[in-house]
């Protein structure tokens, strides 16, 4: 997550996920859908960053649009943009701190417990693969996420912003 100004956390690499999504098809080319997406949580240490250990995960609601054109009798393009809120739950830590007091030897370690939603769009470039019964669909994905602020005043968790770029897989059963 990018937070301009306060919390630095390096969040590049992805973790997995699962969802349930619910289509429908408008016309031969295009496709609607909604989608419960939760992305599983990921811990991360890093001891360049301001916080040391970040653990976080997400749930998302999308909707979305994919104009289909097919180019074979199985397989189809998959072009489409999608939007939807995200639902952040964050846990960082920072290093142990020491410093010598005037009588004693002072530790501390700084925690930030963040939970959050934002507004989300992203796009996907994929393909589908199907025959009478089921669907295979995969391709690329990626997102950007704007979080609102969840303290006033809470300078380490500012202008929160995530963007993720990732590969999906999918099957479905059509009926």
């Amino acid at each position: 997550a990018d937070t301009s100004g306060g919390l630095k956390i390096g969040t590049k690499n992805s973790r997995g996920g699962f969802g349930l999504k619910i289509a429908s098809d408008v016309d031969e080319n295009v496709r609607i859908y909604g989608l419960f997406d939760f992305d599983l949580s990921k811990t991360k240490e890093d001891d360049s960053q301001d916080y040391k250990k970040v653990e976080y995960s997400n749930i998302k609601l999308l909707f979305g649009v994919d104009f289909a054109p097919k180019i074979t009798d199985n397989f189809k393009l998959l072009v489409g943009p999608y939007a939807g809120i995200s639902h952040l739950d964050l846990d960082a830590e920072s290093g142990r701190m020491c410093s010598h007091g005037y009588y004693f030897y002072q530790c501390y370690q700084t925690q930030l417990e963040v939970k959050t939603i934002g507004g989300l769009f992203g796009l996907k470039l994929g393909g589908e693969l199907s025959n009478d019964v089921f669907a295979f669909e995969f391709g690329l994905k990626t997102d950007w996420t704007s979080y609102i602020n969840p303290e006033k005043g809470n300078a380490d968790f500012k202008n929160a912003k995530h963007t993720n770029i990732a590969p999906y897989i999918g099957i479905s059963r059509k009926f």
